[in-house]
């Protein structure tokens, strides 16, 4: 029984927090569907139909991106990362309708979630290919003086899906960009790795965002994105199985703190006054406590020193969150 409790603690004491996938499951405006626009007047909506990988299976639609539109959207990752950061993404390209040949990019990590985000990090480009029909992926790690894209030579055609990594290590500011790794496996060499950019490394990355910029003829393109994953593990964004890894709405702005609780009281704040619905549960997976906020306070002065998995559900969005009572 000493064995099973030591195993579980390790297991909980792992978890990765701010991770999530979100696969479109609804329709309309992406603002409507538990991103944030933080830039821009063109909508990004969610298009019909998923984009299809070998080995992973999507269940909802994509997201479009138009070229010449402007609108650009985050999500937050739940808890932000302080250290790596991982992202994965399935894209498309049905032509290459309004890119260049030195190339934009259309996705990044935030340094912040909400209405403003400005300072992006593993940015991934795309440009022209050496042929026609075909276009080049590329990455670099954030912005200032001298940044300059890294491409795979590789061209890759239209109208066929590519899986694309993206690694971001704030300890020396550089992104990693992997393309069609093997699912399932341990992290591979990259394929390029980039640290062009003079910019101040990210303090946390907080989101993940979709860009679009440019023109109809010279900008970020027509690019359809599918099956998002952020993580700080390679295990989670690589996965074959999407069943265990349902999309979690994260709760805009979510805080919980102090943690470790010494007094008995957790304070739960987001960017939302309504109250939260909060769950409790032990190493075990044991539900030991459910209850709702109260002046943004939670009383868990019964429970007893260890640690715990509190689930905060609020206007339908869940995050989970680890806590240490002491």
């Amino acid at each position: 029984m000493k064995k099973f409790y030591t195993l579980s603690f390790i297991l909980l004491a792992s978890l990765s927090f701010g991770q999530f996938t979100d696969t479109f499951t609804g329709t309309g405006l992406l603002s409507a569907n538990g991103w944030t626009v933080h830039s821009g007047t063109t909508a990004l909506s969610i298009s019909a139909g998923a984009l299809t990988y070998s080995g992973i299976t999507p269940n909802g639609n994509k997201v479009a991106l138009v070229a010449g539109n402007s609108e650009d959207a985050n999500k937050s990752v739940g808890t932000a990362f302080t250290g790596v950061a991982y992202y994965s993404v399935i894209l498309n390209l049905p032509n290459v309708t309004g890119l260049t040949t030195t190339g934009d990019y259309s996705m990044a990590f935030g340094a912040t979630t909400g209405a403003s985000v400005t300072s992006l990090y593993g940015r991934l480009f795309l440009k022209t290919g050496s042929v026609a029909d075909t276009f080049n992926i590329g990455i670099v790690n954030t912005s200032g003086t001298g940044t300059l894209a890294t491409y795979l030579a590789t061209d890759f055609p239209i109208g066929t899906p590519v899986f694309v990594v993206v690694k971001y290590d704030k300890s020396n500011n550089t992104a990693d960009l992997f393309v069609n790794p093997a699912l399932d496996s341990t992290e591979p060499t990259s394929d390029l790795t980039n640290a062009t950019g003079t910019s101040a490394a990210a303090a946390q990355i907080a989101s993940v965002c979709f860009r679009q910029a440019g023109n109809a003829t010279a900008g970020t393109g027509n690019v359809e994105y599918d099956v998002v994953r952020t993580a700080d593990n390679w295990a989670y964004v690589t996965t074959s199985s999407l069943v265990l890894k349902t999309q979690q709405n994260a709760i805009s702005g979510l805080n919980i703190y102090p943690n470790p609780v010494s007094n008995g009281t957790l304070y739960i704040t987001s960017n939302s006054s309504n109250a939260k619905y909060v769950s409790v549960y032990d190493i075990l997976g044991k539900e030991i406590l459910n209850s709702k906020t109260s002046n943004n306070t939670v009383n868990v002065s019964n429970l007893k020193s260890g640690a715990y998995i509190v689930k905060i559900t609020e206007e339908g969005n869940t995050d989970t969150r680890k806590l240490i009572i002491q």
